[in-house]
C-alpha cells in the first residue's frame, strides 16, 4: 500500500537521532581523548614508574579508569549506532512501493542532516555562558542527547507497522521466499505463475515449510553474499572508497581544525595560549560540521527534484567530485596560508558527500530490484535476469534486506581500515593536514569507480 508523508517522516526519525547522537560523539569525544591525553599517559601506565608517589600512581589508575570507560562506551555506541542504518533502510524498501521508496530515502537524508545540524549545534554551544558549571556541561549535553534519541526512537516504533507472515497466509509466505522478500509489497508482486504458486501450495505442507527453511538459513545466507551480482559488487567497491574518503576527514575534522589551522595543542596547560587556540579550532570545527550537516539537509531535499531532470550517474559522480575538491583545498588552505575560520565555508561540500553516500546507493538497489521485476516472464516457470538469480539458492530473486546490508557494511569495513592506518599515516607525516589529502585522493579515487563501475 501507498504510505502517507506522516508515516514516512516518523519512519525517517530514528536517523534523526542516530545522527543527533553521532554529530556531538564527532565534535566532542575525539577532543575529550586528547585533551585527557590518552596515548601518553596509557603509555607511561603500562611502562610504570616505580620511583612515583603512591598518591601519583592512585591518580593516574583513576586516569586511565576513566579513559578505559571513556573508550569502551565510544566503541559500544559506534557498534550499535552503524547496526541502525541497514535494517532501517531495508525495512522501508521492504515495505513500501517504488515511489514511497523515493520519498523515504529522501525523507530519511533530510532527517540525517537534520540531526546531524541539531548535534553540532548542541556541541559548539559554549554550555558556561548559560549557566553552567565549567565541565558539567557534558553532562547537560548527554541528558539531552538520551531524551532526543528516546523520542525518535519511540515515533519510528510506531510508523510503518509489519505485517506478521502468518497473516499473509501460506501462499504468500511462499510467493515471499520466491521474490526475497525484496518486491513483496510492490504492486507486481503477485504477477508470478499462478501455477507455480498453486502447485506448491497444494503440496505437502511439512516439505514446503523445510523448504523455506533452507531458503532462509544461515547457510543461504552466506551463499548470497559469496554469489554477490557484478552489478552490487561494483556499487560495494565505489561505496567503500566513497566511505572511506569521508570518514578520513569527519572523524578528525575537530582535531584538524584545532591542531592543523589553528596550531594549537592538546595535551598544553589547561589556560596557556596553545591549549586556549586547540579549543577555539574545535569549537569553531563544530560549527563547520553544523554547516556540514545543514548542507546535507539541504541536498538531500534538493535531490528530489534533481533526480528528476539528471541522472543518478552524474549526481553520484558529482558528489564524489566535490567533496575531493572541497577538502583538497582545505589541505592547500591550511598547510599555505594563514586563514582559520575562513576554512569553514568549504564544509559544506562534506554535507553534499553525506547526502550521496546515503542516498543514491540505495536508489540504485531500488532501481535493480524494480527493473528486474518488470522483466519478469508470465508463463511458468518464470525466468529472471540475471540479477536476480543470484538469490540465495541460485533460482529465485535476491532480498533487498541483504544488498541494503552489503552496501551499508561499506561504512563499517571503511572505519576499520581508516581506524588501523590513519594514525599512522598522520606519525609518519608529521601533520595532521595529512588526513584531508588522504580524503581527497580517496574521494578521487571514488569518482573515477562511480564513473567506471558502477552500473546505472
Amino acid at each position: 500500500p501507498r504510505r502517507p508523508w506522516r508515516q514516512l517522516l516518523m519512519n525517517g526519525s530514528i536517523l534523526l537521532g542516530r545522527e543527533f547522537c553521532y554529530a556531538l560523539e564527532a565534535a566532542l569525544v575525539l577532543p575529550v581523548l586528547m585533551t585527557i591525553g590518552m596515548p601518553r599517559e596509557l603509555y607511561r601506565f603500562l611502562a610504570g614508574n616505580h620511583s612515583r608517589s603512591r598518591k601519583r600512581a592512585d591518580r593516574e589508575y583513576v586516569h586511565t579508569a576513566k579513559l578505559a570507560v571513556s573508550m569502551f562506551g565510544a566503541i559500544l555506541f559506534d557498534f550499535a549506532a552503524d547496526s541502525i542504518e541497514s535494517p532501517i533502510k531495508a525495512y522501508l524498501l521492504d515495505n513500501c512501493v517504488e515511489e514511497d521508496r523515493r520519498r523515504g530515502l529522501d525523507i530519511q537524508g533530510v532527517m540525517s542532516g537534520l540531526g546531524g545540524f541539531l548535534g553540532y549545534v548542541t556541541g559548539a554551544i559554549d554550555w558556561t555562558r548559560l549557566g553552567f558549571l565549567p565541565g558539567s556541561e557534558n553532562h547537560a549535553i548527554f541528558v539531552i542527547l538520551c531524551g532526543v534519541f528516546c523520542a525518535c526512537l519511540l515515533l519510528n516504533f510506531f510508523s510503518i507497522q509489519e505485517i506478521p507472515l502468518e497473516d499473509l497466509g501460506l501462499q504468500k509466505v511462499l510467493v515471499s521466499s520466491l521474490y526475497g522478500g525484496g518486491g513483496r509489497s510492490d504492486e507486481d508482486c503477485g504477477s508470478a505463475s499462478q501455477g507455480t504458486v498453486v502447485s506448491v501450495a497444494a503440496g505437502d505442507p511439512d516439505s514446503s515449510g523445510t523448504e523455506l527453511a533452507q531458503r532462509l538459513s544461515i547457510a543461504a545466507y552466506l551463499r548470497s553474499i559469496l554469489r554477490m551480482p557484478k552489478e552490487l559488487a561494483c556499487l560495494c567497491v565505489s561505496n567503500f572508497l566513497g566511505w572511506a574518503a569521508f570518514l578520513c576527514v569527519m572523524l578528525f575534522f575537530t582535531d584538524f581544525m584545532g591542531r592543523g589551522v589553528y596550531r594549537g595543542n592538546p595535551s598544553a596547560a589547561l589556560d596557556s595560549p596553545d591549549r586556549i587556540l586547540y579549543e577555539q579550532g574545535v569549537m569553531i570545527g563544530c560549527w563547520g560540521l553544523t554547516i556540514n550537516a545543514a548542507s546535507c539537509a539541504l541536498y538531500s531535499m534538493s535531490l528530489v527534484r534533481i533526480l528528476d531532470h539528471v541522472s543518478y550517474r552524474t549526481m553520484y559522480i558529482f558528489g564524489y567530485l566535490a567533496f575531493a575538491a572541497g577538502i583538497g583545498s582545505m589541505a592547500i588552505i591550511a598547510q599555505l596560508t594563514e586563514a582559520r575560520w575562513e576554512i569553514i565555508f568549504l564544509c559544506p561540500v562534506m554535507g553534499i558527500m553525506y547526502g550521496t553516500l546515503n542516498n543514491i546507493p540505495y536508489k540504485l538497489i531500488s532501481r535493480y530490484h524494480t527493473s528486474e521485476t518488470k522483466l519478469k516472464v508470465p508463463p511458468s516457470p518464470p525466468t529472471y535476469p540475471q540479477y536476480i538469480r543470484c538469490g540465495v539458492d541460485g533460482l529465485e530473486r535476491r532480498g533487498m534486506g541483504i544488498d541494503c546490508a552489503l552496501v551499508s557494511s561499506q561504512n563499517q569495513l571503511s572505519q576499520i581500515v581508516i581506524g588501523a592506518s590513519l594514525g599512522s599515516i598522520v606519525a609518519a607525516v608529521g601533520s595532521v593536514v595529512s588526513v584531508t589529502v588522504c580524503s581527497s585522493v580517496l574521494a578521487f579515487t571514488a569518482c573515477i569507480a562511480a564513473a567506471l563501475l558502477v552500473h546505472y
